[in-house]
């Protein structure tokens, strides 16, 4: 993105102030750009790079990947591939700081949407003239339907609202799909995304049904090309839930393809979809399989299903909003949950061998468990993501991440069967296991991070 700046007086490339300035600015690609301003103050274009403004968020939970493009090619002419929803809960923007993308993003709003636009930087007329007003009140207004587009310092905290933003997360939440190269949705019929190896399953299917309903929206359809997802295999896939992942006649120029997830993880698009997570995921045998168990282990009892997560996730969300509440945190609730209702015991669910021994030491045998091999924060030794240890440590990886996935699922099977659920903290088990349940929970707490 550039940005507009003083003069400097340096040696650069040269051009007249115009209403496509920043379109030559982008094909001339220098870092600086001094630009001649007719009857006005000259200014220089100065370039910045938008992975550096990934948000926190990103940066920990994606640390290698980009997450925004460069965007040194793009049109707002092409409205097919603009994503104009992303204005739909909105009905006035005030823009901080005129830049390339602030520039861009105006001309979209006045052309394609009834938005107010109000700027609180008077060199928006350089651009528009009197067509947007320069806000002179004291305080922006903080109401749900006003979208604030701030400086550089707003792109570095992820805003889950999207209400109050910076100008490279405002761009590519409007661009994104120019951003693969994407000027037109005519002729595309698939889209397909690459999720990252380490994603769990539970990750691995909300994402999938997420952006499957994503981009039924935009009239695509979802596929996977490749024999995997994350780490899982297709067929796996295929075989255990409710999914086609398949197409014969996908290919490269008639899918949309996102190579980072984090591409779409920072847009609306992509973020505000809640997708049923409910049984009708699961494939029937699979399904008839974890009943029949259930029935067998729980029969008429009123267990108390608590889950908690720990390993990996306790290392990527040390903090932020899916930091987890530990063992040691939750007894007292379990206990008095215990104590006040009268269940006949504990189904926990965890992968944390630790996590386990704080339960069995406060509850003693009241706790069930699925049978499962467990692991420790302490074994990952520096590793962020427990699939990295598991890959290294397992003679048949495939064979070891499909056995330890069904044993996941009869876990959060068990937790729906339960009389009451109690979370270690927002996670994509939790949705899943209250979700499988549909509503029929006596009571149910999430521990949040305030």
């Amino acid at each position: 993105m550039y940005l507009i700046s003083e003069v400097d007086h340096s040696e650069c490339p040269v051009l007249r102030h115009g209403p496509d300035v920043f379109t030559q600015a982008c094909r001339c690609g220098a870092e600086r750009i001094h630009v001649l301003m007719p009857g006005g103050e000259d200014y220089d274009l100065v370039h910045i790079r938008n992975a550096d403004y990934r948000p926190d968020f990103i940066r920990n939970r994606w640390k290698d990947e980009a997450c925004y493009p460069e965007y040194r090619t793009y049109s707002v002419a092409e409205k097919s591939s603009l994503y104009l929803d992303f204005f739909r809960v909105f009905r006035t923007v005030y823009i901080s700081s005129v830049n390339e993308y602030t520039v861009a993003l105006t001309e979209v709003m006045l052309r394609y949407t009834r938005l107010t636009v109000f700027s609180l930087d008077e060199r928006i007329r350089r651009f528009f003239g009197e067509r947007v007003p320069v806000f002179a009140g004291a305080e922006i207004p903080r109401e749900r339907d006003v979208l604030v587009i701030g400086d550089l310092s707003a792109d570095l905290v992820f805003d889950v609202s999207f209400h109050r933003i910076g100008p490279v997360c405002a761009f590519h939440n409007v661009f994104f799909l120019q951003g693969q190269g994407v000027l037109s949705l005519s002729g595309y019929s698939y889209a397909e995304l690459a999720i990252d190896g380490g994603a769990g399953i539970g990750s691995v299917l909300n994402n999938l049904y997420r952006f499957g309903k994503a981009v039924s929206g935009i009239g695509l359809t979802p596929v996977v090309r490749g024999r995997t997802v994350g780490h899982f295999s297709t067929a796996f896939l295929e075989k255990y839930f409710n999914l086609r992942l398949t197409a014969p006649d996908a290919g490269d120029a008639n899918t949309v393809y996102f190579p980072e997830m984090s591409t779409l993880s920072s847009t609306m698009f992509l973020d505000w979809v809640r997708p049923e997570l409910d049984l009708s995921i699961l494939s029937e045998a699979f399904l008839s399989d974890m009943k029949e168990y259930a029935d067998a282990v729980i029969g008429e009892k009123r267990l108390l299903g608590v889950l908690i997560r720990g390993t990996d996730y306790v290392v990527v969300h040390k903090d932020g909003p899916r930091k987890m509440a530990g063992a040691a945190d939750m007894i007292p609730m379990i206990r008095e949950w215990m104590d006040s209702y009268g269940y006949d015991g504990i189904f926990l669910a965890t992968e944390d061998r630790d996590i386990l021994a704080e339960m069995r030491s406060a509850f003693g045998d009241d706790v069930k468990v699925i049978a499962q091999e467990r692991h420790s924060v302490a074994d990952l030794d520096g590793r962020k993501l427990l699939a990295e240890l598991e890959k290294e440590n397992a003679a048949d990886y495939e064979g070891s991440v499909a056995e330890s996935t069904v044993n996941y699922f009869y876990a959060l099977y068990m937790l729906s069967r339960c009389a009451a659920f109690i979370c270690s903290g927002a996670c994509n088990g939790y949705d899943l296991a209250v979700g499988f349940n549909g509503g029929n929970y006596e009571r149910v707490y999430l521990f949040k991070n305030r």
